[in-house]
């Protein structure tokens, strides 16, 4: 009885890994029948020069497939057999889309794209620009366009120099005089038509008993440039 009885078992084993077996394959066969699958190709061409579009993104509609044209324009996706809408997209281009793509079993479905370039339209082109006048070639160019006489020593200049502040080198500005190493004096003009401006705002004089601003108080190090103008203008 126990022999018999191992048998048993051992037959009822062998008769469920059986059906298990077949259960199996009948699984597997089951989902390679809802996975037949088809290929969808074609060729994505600018429509007004003709011109082979390379990067234009293809994507199917409610799935995750998709690809990207090559370089000759041509693209090819594999999906499953169904009925899609695409989507056609690109810088510079109208994107769109194209329904009723349909894909059958083991078949390529070849289809042209021609893609149109976006129209966009500018209302105002608006260029702003700074004159730069950190070399002393700019500055010779504002010299030649003044109203008065000017003269004039730039940034680049001034690195030359050993100059520590701005005293320093207003000696090396023609037509200019230092007095103690610290005031400026035009030539030609009396010292009350003497005026300092910095970034455009005039200074006040930094003595009690003469107009004159101490321009040692001013680093060369913080100096872009520096305008002399020896004659009086209207905007002075």
């Amino acid at each position: 009885m126990k022999i018999t009885g191992n048998k048993d078992i051992r037959l009822r084993i062998h008769v469920g890994r059986i059906a298990c077996i077949l259960l199996c394959s009948f699984i597997v066969s089951f989902a390679s029948a809802q996975t037949v699958t088809g290929r969808l190709a074609g060729r994505i061409n600018d429509g007004v020069t003709g011109e082979k579009l390379y990067g234009a993104s293809v994507s199917v509609k409610g799935t995750k497939y998709g690809t990207a044209s090559q370089q000759d324009g041509t693209f090819l996706i594999s999906l499953p057999v169904g009925t899609y809408t695409l989507t056609i997209s690109m810088n510079g281009y109208a994107s769109q889309d194209i329904t009723g793509v349909e894909i059958k079993k083991s078949e390529t479905n070849t289809i042209p794209i021609v893609m149109t370039p976006a129209s966009k339209s500018i209302d105002t082109v608006r260029v702003t620009y700074s004159v730069r006048r950190a070399t002393q070639a700019a500055l010779y160019n504002l010299q030649k366009r003044a109203s008065g006489a000017q003269d004039v020593i730039s940034v680049e200049a001034i690195v030359r120099t050993p100059d520590t502040h701005v005293g320093q080198i207003g000696k090396r500005i023609t037509g200019v005089s230092v007095q103690d190493n610290r005031f400026v004096v035009v030539r030609g003009l009396a010292e009350q038509y003497n005026q300092t401006i910095l970034n455009g705002v005039p200074m006040t004089s930094t003595e009690t008993d003469r107009n004159s601003f101490a321009l040692d108080l001013i680093p060369a190090v913080v100096v872009d440039n520096i305008v002399v103008n020896k004659t009086a203008t209207p905007d002075m």
